[in-house]
């Protein structure tokens, strides 16, 4: 009975540290502040304090992914072999399955709470899902001591790899919206933003094969002929968006390409 009595106390005292590290952590603290301040000002700050408040939060905005980046310095050449799984495992599981569960579940919760489901809200909690991690987990991270240096990795990473992932799903989801003529334009300046940002990779990648003379070996010399091959297909495609005539001698061009 002792023994179970001391086990009880001890995931209570485990349980009292959890919550009251939850409690003094800055995040929690302040964002219960924030409401607390919200119902006592009733959603009007005074003026001062909303200077204030305006500074601070454009400060966090852009020391916080400083910090982030700098906790990873000298620290990206260890991100191999085996580090690299669980890495890769969090930013498809946020980057990619996050979006479709969120677009699932509001649907459901739709569905439960008004009977009917809502495109637009559906469409928004998928891009939603898009949105890169918080940069309080990191924060979190640090503090408990849970593989700050993975963390911080995993986020950078998706927030990389979210950039292009928003871009595009925010647009194929503006498009389910319009007519011919407006949905021909958005595609025409879509696939005109990424054959530019194509180019550039292409020309990255190419050079340093050049001046490392990589392209001579294999299987190099396969993916110097890919990287031509599509650096062909995206000048072809900004032909294609600068919407040429029929007649005109750059539509044969762009058929070639």
């Amino acid at each position: 009975a002792s023994k179970e009595k001391s086990g009880i106390l001890d995931k209570l005292k485990t349980l009292g540290v959890v919550l009251r590290g939850l409690v003094m952590n800055p995040i929690v603290s302040m964002t219960i502040l924030g409401i607390v301040a919200n119902l006592v000002f009733q959603g009007n700050l005074p003026s001062l304090f909303t200077k204030f408040l305006n500074a601070l939060g454009a400060a966090f905005t852009s020391m916080a992914p400083f910090t982030l980046g700098l906790s990873m310095a000298g620290k990206l050449g260890n991100i191999r072999g085996q580090v690299l799984k669980p890495i890769l495992a969090l930013v498809v599981t946020k980057s990619i399955l996050t979006p479709i569960l969120t677009h699932i579940m509001v649907n459901e919760m739709s569905l439960v709470f008004t009977g009917t489901t809502d495109p637009a809200l559906s469409n928004f909690g998928f891009l939603y899902g898009t949105f890169p991690t918080a940069l309080g987990v990191d924060s979190y991270a640090s503090q408990y001591n849970v593989n700050p240096d993975l963390i911080s990795a995993a986020i950078v990473i998706c927030t990389v790899f979210s950039a292009p992932l928003m871009y595009v799903a925010a647009n194929i989801l503006t498009v389910l919206d319009m007519d011919r003529d407006d949905y021909l334009m958005n595609l025409m300046n879509f696939q005109y933003n990424v054959c530019i940002f194509s180019i550039i990779g292409v020309v990255l990648i190419a050079l340093i094969f050049i001046i490392s003379r990589r392209y001579l070996q294999m299987p190099h010399s396969l993916t110097m002929s890919l990287l031509f091959l599509s650096l062909q297909t995206a000048v072809g495609g900004i032909i294609w968006s600068s919407g040429v005539g029929s007649g005109s001698w750059t539509r044969y061009v762009e058929v070639i390409f």
